[in-house]
């Protein structure tokens, strides 16, 4: 019995100890506040702004559509009712821009036909395959039947690159795995094929990318397109389909089949516009340093078979998050020494539209900013919220960042996720830093990235707080 109780004494100490380490290793709020208020941050009011931002009625917030100005409304109104200032150089909030996109007309389709060219089977897009109407030097628009040719590697494809004339051409795995992790992905891959045989009908990777059932639809045009690129009514069609797709097609192939392709898409200009609020130093020595808080508008819109993409995390939370720093500033009645700027951006989804345009036409100096930027805020089952850099520039930024994180008891960690509105002002030199929740965003770019399916708006607390914070410590003086 003696014996028993030392060890149940022992193993108590154990679990004590294992506690302690545990609280020990978690970061330990210790941060206060001087002038800011964290409590004036308010999730049902911004919950309803991510509502709202992903309802039917703004569509998928697409550029050149009604949602899309629908949503640059709302944010001018809320930008107003908050008491941010229109910058005197633009009228009513508003930055107008041009930017190219690539509009959806209709669903694509996928068939199969037989040897005698009835239809025998058809495929449902974004579930069964994906279009890719991105890329230069391919097709968008038309349709086509056509002789289907496989190749399983890199090297069987260059051995018989000259039997694909007028071929719809099926990739398959291994080819696939050895160029995604390439720069330009699978797009190094088209090049390749083209350059061995430019006659190739449509090209189709068995690349099985869905999230939680669908394929992640991107409007980002391809870098060539957006310097001066462009697609070709001659060159082929891009598919991405499922395993299960991709096997239908090379069975149809084995029994002399054929492969019938039809895409709808248009590249276009249109007029899209930033919105832009600004909070104005009252230090006549510090009024010109500039902390810009930015978040993306847009979405990817609607997918013309009666669903749209609602956009809730991406990046209606952050347009939320966005608002709820501004309305944190104002609340506390008092007047920042420097300025702070608060920008929606337009066109992200397009290659970084809008930030790419504020970068080169500023309405403030950028000599003296630092550029914070919210994208995907709150990610459901986040382990931690993600702080990324582009550039050695925004080091510095980041680093304290770090530390008022640590002084909120927020798990933060350093990244360099990829591209988002911050990288246009690194590249102009502007020290910034990007805030996302990026584990568990598989329901992004789809019909389910819903508030109810995406976010947890305590993880979405904790970003707020941060910049709060940061603000808190940085617009008031030095």
């Amino acid at each position: 019995m003696k014996f028993n109780k030392r060890i149940l004494l022992l193993l108590a100490v154990i679990v004590v100890a294992s506690v302690a380490l545990s609280l020990i290793s978690q970061p330990q709020p210790t941060a206060s506040f001087a002038v800011l208020n964290e409590e004036s941050i308010d999730l049902d009011r911004a919950l309803n702004v991510i509502n709202i931002l992903s309802s039917p009625e703004y569509d998928g917030r697409l550029p050149s559509t009604e949602g899309n100005a629908k949503t640059v409304s709302y944010i001018a109104d809320q930008f107003q009712e908050i008491g941010l200032t229109s910058p005197p150089s633009i009228s009513d909030y508003r930055q107008p821009f041009e930017q190219e996109i690539v509009l959806i007309n209709q669903p694509p389709a996928l068939a199969i036909r037989d040897s005698s060219g009835a239809v025998t089977q058809q495929f449902n897009h974004l579930t069964e395959f994906l279009a890719r109407p991105t890329w230069p030097d391919t097709r968008i628009n038309g349709s086509l039947i056509a002789s289907m040719h496989y190749v399983r590697t890199v090297a069987e494809l260059e051995q018989k690159a000259q039997q694909f004339n007028g071929y719809a051409l099926l990739v398959g795995d291994d080819a696939v795995q050895q160029y995604q992790n390439q720069r330009y992905g699978l797009y190094s891959l088209v090049q390749k094929i083209l350059e061995l045989n430019p006659e190739v009908k449509a090209i189709i990777f068995n690349n099985d990318i869905r999230r939680d059932g669908f394929f992640p639809i991107s409007n980002s045009l391809h870098v060539k397109i957006t310097e001066g690129g462009s697609f070709d009514e001659n060159g082929p069609m891009i598919l991405y389909t499922t395993q299960d797709t991709f096997a239908s097609l090379r069975k149809s192939l084995a029994a002399g089949g054929f492969v019938e392709i039809a895409m709808d898409y248009n590249l276009t200009t249109c007029t899209s516009e930033n919105v832009l609020g600004v909070i104005e130093g009252t230090d006549p020595e510090l009024k010109d340093n500039f902390i810009i808080i930015g978040a993306h508008l847009d979405h990817i819109g609607n997918n013309k078979d009666g669903s749209y993409n609602p956009g809730a995390l991406d990046n209606a939370s952050g347009i939320a998050a966005l608002l709820e720093v501004a309305r944190s500033i104002k609340a506390s009645g008092v007047e920042p020494q420097k300025s702070v700027l608060f920008i929606a951006f337009n066109g992200e989804e397009e290659y970084l539209a809008g930030s790419r345009y504020y970068v080169t036409d500023p309405v403030y100096p950028l000599t003296n900013a630092k550029m914070i930027n919210l994208d995907v805020i709150g990610s459901q089952n986040a382990s931690h919220l993600s702080l990324s850099i582009s550039g050695s520039v925004s080091s510095g930024l980041r680093n304290e960042m770090r530390k008022h994180a640590r002084a909120l008891g927020i798990k933060a960690k350093n990244s360099n996720i990829g591209a988002s509105d911050h990288i246009p002002f690194t590249q102009a030199r502007v020290p910034s830093v990007f805030l996302i929740h990026f584990e568990h965003v598989a329901r992004i770019h789809t019909v389910n990235d819903t508030a109810e399916k995406t976010i947890d708006m305590q993880k979405f607390k904790e970003a707020v707080e941060l910049v709060v914070h940061y603000l808190d410590k940085n617009l008031f003086g030095e």
